[in-house]
């Protein structure tokens, strides 16, 4: 009978029932809204999210379209005398859009249509999947998630134009001496079209990751304030069984329950002080293989960057100079691409070049070397890794790479356009890859494969273990 009663009383603790299924009206509660959208998550979101997200994407949109339509660059004829503005003449004027036009009637229909897709569609059709996953409900909570991460991680294609007007800036700032203290200055102006498709990008990328975070908040996590009180009030129901069994005399009982929360105690702290290796299995050679492949694509990176990796040859007459250019000599020489090269908006230009091409990539790499490497707990692995995920979505390696063709291809078409608008004093030009140019292609396919991988890695083990 005594046995009996024991079992009865340790029933009636609820300890073990808590322990197999820690909260069964919140898995009720997740099974219920798991198909409905952000937008109507009344219990896990309040007003201003749910309202805010749809606000700022459509904000997004607008700007996007003003950005398009307006001026984006523009060529630039500017007489100087001693240090002075005398004369100012506009020579072309190029927008987002109608960059695409002159390209397609260039007959180079292959940059025109690449252009086309990564600058003008691209962007619009990524707005539309972000409000289609805030908005819409859904069924799989994971092939969400997947849809959210595949936009954000591709949101950076939108700066493919970007970058390449930006190279094009650099390589056509020339002086021509007219006399003494004269001179005529041919520079290309970044204008408010320009400066506004680059915030609509950001303002793009932000906005994913906004998202992002919140669908995990939901498929992870859960509306954190309803966990806490299940748990308290569990605890509470927990602690009354145990007074009245040690009231009761029941010392068998309370050296069961005394095992339990021993046990989950220790399970807590063994989950609070793994890392990467331990949580998810990983052999020393793989994190050895990680380190190594984290380190090599840095370096080879690096290199690629500092390097030369094409030349401009511009030719006046039966003048011709050659220029040879590397990613970060552009980003050095933006400044002088126009007559003030203190002007807020070159400095803006410099600081977007080396922060996404050169700065970005690195620093997403290092991100995974130190989650790889550094025993960290659940917690800090998850920070770390959303960090990593973020810096990726970032980082512009291969728009990078992609432009800098891209931009030599472009090069002659637009010096021809400027000829062809009558511009005496300009130049024609020609361009060529470098054979070091293979040093950032290397790079490159490095820097995104192995972050790619590790990405993926990661997802599994820290997601999969919360």
């Amino acid at each position: 009978m005594a046995s009996k009663d024991i079992d009865d009383n340790y029933e009636k603790s609820g300890l073990e029932q808590q322990h197999e299924s820690p909260c069964p009206e919140q898995e009720q509660r997740d099974e219920s809204s798991s198909n409905k959208s952000h937008f109507r998550n009344v219990e896990s979101f309040p007003c201003y999210v749910r309202f805010g997200i749809p606000f700022f994407l459509l904000c997004t949109f607008i700007l996007l379209i003003c950005a398009d339509i307006g001026s984006g660059i523009t060529a630039e004829s500017i007489m100087m005398q001693d240090g002075q503005v005398v004369e100012r003449n506009s020579i072309l004027n190029v927008s987002v859009i109608s960059s695409v036009g002159k390209l397609w009637n260039a007959e180079s229909y292959p940059l025109a249509i690449f252009i086309a897709i990564t600058s003008i569609g691209w962007p619009y059709i990524k707005l539309a999947i972000a409000t289609y996953c805030w908005m819409m409900p859904y069924r799989s909570l994971r092939r969400r998630e997947l849809m959210i991460e595949i936009i954000d991680a591709f949101g950076k294609w939108s700066f493919v134009d970007i970058m390449v007007l930006v190279e094009i800036m650099v390589a056509f700032r020339s002086t021509v001496p007219l006399g003494p203290d004269l001179s005529l200055e041919i520079v290309l102006v970044a204008q408010w079209g320009f400066y506004g498709f680059v915030v609509a990008t950001m303002m793009s990328l932000l906005s994913t990751h906004v998202i992002l975070h919140f669908h995990r908040r939901v498929h992870y996590h859960g509306n954190t304030n309803t966990n806490n009180n299940n748990n308290n009030n569990n605890i509470n129901t927990s602690n009354d069984s145990i007074n009245n069994n040690l009231e009761a005399g029941d010392k068998l009982s309370a050296e069961i329950v005394s095992q339990a929360v021993s046990h989950t105690n220790d399970d807590n702290t063994e989950a609070n002080k793994w890392g990467m290796k331990s949580i998810g299995g990983l052999s020393t050679g793989f994190i050895t293989l990680a380190i190594v492949s984290i380190l090599l694509s840095m370096v080879i990176y690096l290199a690629g960057v500092i390097v030369n990796s094409f030349e401009v040859t511009s030719t006046r007459g039966a003048v011709s100079e050659s220029t040879s250019y590397s990613i970060t000599s552009i980003g050095l020489e933006i400044p002088k691409a126009y007559i003030d090269s203190t002007h807020i908006g070159t400095r803006f230009i410099q600081a977007m070049w080396f922060f996404l091409g050169v700065v970005i990539p690195l620093w997403c790499s290092f991100l995974f070397l130190i989650l790889y490497t550094v025993p960290l707990s659940k917690v800090w692995m998850e920070r770390i890794f959303n960090m990593a995920e973020i810096a990726f979505a970032w980082s512009c390696a291969e728009v990078l790479l992609l432009s800098t063709i891209f931009a030599v291809l472009q090069m002659p078409i637009f010096g021809d356009g400027l000829v062809e608008n009558d511009c005496t004093a300009c130049f024609i030009i020609t361009t060529r890859i470098l054979t070091e140019f293979a040093i950032l292609c290397v790079g490159t396919a490095l820097n995104v494969t192995v972050n790619v991988w590790l990405y993926r890695k990661a997802h599994s083990v820290i997601y999969h273990k919360l």
